[in-house]
């Protein structure tokens, strides 16, 4: 065999054991990943399900009604929009069902629609 292909042929055989040596150090750091990576997932897995009976735990808070009671009110100026009750962004079926339990009757959705619109002047000559 020819010395120069010798060398080469070594060489060669060099770098191929770089080569394995560096795919061996990826694999082993990939598989680091991959448990660090299972250790974060069932930590955060324990932490949702602390997190979920703690939600089930929580009541849920139902208001009867508020009362406003004013003992003495000065009022020197007043100006702006106060908006108490309905918006008009309410769903219809909820108030619907809010106006069933509250014993007010039957309502119709263009009587809320109306309630909406601003008032008309009509006949005002102007």
């Amino acid at each position: 065999m020819n010395p120069g292909a010798f060398e080469w042929l070594q060489q060669y055989r060099w770098h191929i054991q770089q080569v394995q040596e560096r795919c061996e150090r990826l694999c082993k750091q990939l598989e680091e990943q991959e448990e660090r990576m299972r250790k974060h997932e069932e930590e955060l897995e324990t932490r949702l399900q602390h997190l979920e009976g703690k939600l089930e735990l929580l009541k849920p808070v139902h208001i009867e009604t508020i009362n406003y009671k004013v003992q003495e009110l000065h009022v020197r100026e007043l100006s702006g929009t106060l908006v108490a009750g309905l918006s008009a962004l309410a769903d219809g079926e909820a108030v619907k069902k809010w106006l069933g339990e509250e014993g007010g009757g039957e309502v119709q959705l263009a009587d809320l629609e109306s309630a909406t619109q601003p008032p008309t002047h009509e006949g005002s000559g102007a």
